[in-house]
């Protein structure tokens, strides 16, 4: 299985990519595969994942492995489910590496999993500001 990772940082910080590539590295390690590519973002979605979309279309990964959902962007919805439908039109999986699933990408799937996990931020947000977000 040929992977690639992608790690981002949604506050900007170089070591929590650089943690969160060494983690990616060995759950992949562990799936006997092969990391063919490594690709993150500081901040928000960007370039990292410009690059990942390119190097899926090029055939470079049969997989890819990221830590949780909302590395794919949080916030809006659709944007996080158009990247998992266009993985799913590539036929490549997603992984994700925190909980070791392995994402239904299909399109029946997409738009529910990520509107439950923005739906879940907000939640915790709500919680920690005492309701008003």
């Amino acid at each position: 299985m040929r992977w690639a990772l992608y790690a981002r940082s949604v506050s900007g910080e170089a070591d929590q990519v650089d943690g969160q590539l060494a983690l990616l590295e060995d759950a992949v390690t562990k799936t006997g595969g092969t990391i063919n590519a490594r690709f993150c973002d500081l901040g928000g979605v960007g370039d990292g994942m410009t690059g990942l979309l390119k190097a899926v279309q090029h055939g470079q990964a049969d997989r890819v492995m990221v830590w949780d959902l909302p590395r794919f962007g949080r916030y809006p919805a659709d944007a996080q489910a158009r990247t998992l439908a266009a993985l799913h039109d590539l036929r490549v999986g997603v992984t994700l590496a925190e909980t070791g699933e392995d994402l239904d990408t299909g399109a029946d799937s997409v738009l529910p999993v990520a509107a439950l996990d923005v739906a879940a931020t907000r939640t915790r947000w709500s919680r920690r500001c005492g309701g008003n977000t």
